[in-house]
């Protein structure tokens, strides 16, 4: 031992302690588990048994069970060190395999880490009940290995703890927010993503999981001021501005829902606003051209069917319907320019796929109808002609 050479020293210790009459001896327990330590700490693992870690922890029980007052001496001089190194030796063993992708032979170093932990901790030598790092390990390992309930009993014990610090401890709240959300667990989907938010207030995938349970209640109110939480971190996010944009447009546009809603000026403002934020986003995008050209055309439409419903029976009606005729042209107008800007990109265009199929047939069906309601006759019957022929195309 005094001269570092190891293996000859486990030989030994292991020769003594095959003849039973040593094996009352704390001391030697004790050597053992020391020479163990040391070959672990060192890699050099060759020589011993597979459950080697295992059997060094054993033999410091051994040794307090034996003599506890002179194993205890021994410990305390070395300050512990032997069961110290046992613990960081598997720690870093099983970081090591872990960074490796070797996910199950991680987890059995984990395993057996925390053993070593829970024993230090046991009798009071140190270290503190969740050692979070490893505890975050075991947990990703166990998920990477398929374990996934063991994997969501250690994430479990951070989350109880409330455990935070660096963006790897988000992991945790991610993986049980998923968990809880696919088990429809809204309890403790609202318990966990309200102490990861607490802790990580800027984490996208935990303000993204929480948008979705929020749609499920159909709660829009509450869903509409997390999306806009959501655009303020990150103003960048193409997908989530569509998907707000579209949540907006159904609950603005839907049947009913139109002439009754207080709001309906300010969504129609915002929902114009994403759409435009999206586009300058991703110029290229057909999605929101076409979208943004279905907004004002709802718009439109609705200012059409109040002209329709006003008989102008009187002067005021009459000058009213004046009004409203111009409007539902305005409107119209604003809908050809994004829509001529989708069928313009795709008409022609051979060989076209879905989505883009359907882009163009919305574009051209909508260019027909907005023209119509501009009275252009001419450019309506054309794309409803487009229309028509794009149909056939894409159903023989």
């Amino acid at each position: 031992m005094e001269q570092n050479r190891l293996l000859e020293a486990q030989r030994a210790i292991d020769n003594l302690l095959g003849n039973p009459r040593n094996q009352r001896f704390a001391d030697a327990w004790y050597l053992k588990a020391r020479i163990y330590a040391g070959l672990l700490s060192e890699g050099k693992t060759q020589s011993l048994p597979q459950d080697g870690r295992r059997q060094a922890l054993d033999a410091i029980r051994k040794a307090l069970e034996v003599d506890r007052n002179q194993a205890l001496m021994l410990l305390t001089v070395e300050e512990h060190q032997t069961a110290f190194s046992l613990y960081t030796s598997g720690l870093r063993q099983g970081v090591d395999l872990y960074n490796t992708q070797m996910y199950e032979p991680s987890l059995s170093a984990f395993r057996e880490t925390a053993l070593t932990g829970e024993y230090i901790f046991s009798q009071g030598w140190g270290l503190t009940r969740i050692d979070t790092s490893l505890t975050l390990y075991t947990g990703l390992a166990a998920y990477r290995a398929g374990r996934q309930e063991e994997a969501i009993l250690q994430f479990r014990k951070l989350a109880d703890a409330e455990v935070g610090g660096g963006a790897e401890y988000a992991s945790p709240y991610r993986y049980l927010a998923k968990y809880c959300y696919d088990r429809k667990d809204a309890a403790n989907l609202a318990r966990y993503l309200s102490i990861g938010m607490r802790l990580f207030p800027n984490d996208e995938y935990l303000m993204l999981t929480d948008i979705e349970a929020t749609r499920d209640s159909r709660d829009y109110k509450s869903l509409f001021q997390k999306y806009e939480r959501l655009l303020t971190v990150f103003p960048d996010r193409y997908d989530a501005m569509m998907e707000y944009a579209n949540e907006l447009f159904g609950y603005t546009h839907s049947l009913g829902n139109a002439r009754t809603q207080p709001d309906y000026v300010v969504n129609c403002a915002r929902i114009e606003d994403l759409f435009n934020r999206s586009i300058s986003l991703r110029p290229e995008s057909e999605e929101a051209w076409l979208s943004l050209g279905k907004h004002f055309y709802n718009q439109a439409l609705l200012c059409y069917e109040e002209v329709s419903r006003n008989t102008g029976k009187n002067q005021e009606d009459r000058q009213l319907k004046s009004q409203q005729e111009q409007q539902v042209s305005k409107l119209a107008e604003k809908a050809i320019q994004p829509l001529e800007k989708v069928f313009s990109r795709l008409d022609g265009r051979k060989g076209l796929r879905e989505p883009e199929s359907s882009y163009y047939q919305s574009a051209c069906s909508l260019l027909s109808y907005c023209h119509e309601m501009r009275k252009d006759f001419s450019k309506s019957e054309l794309y409803r002609n487009k229309f028509e022929s794009a149909k056939q195309h894409r159903n023989p």
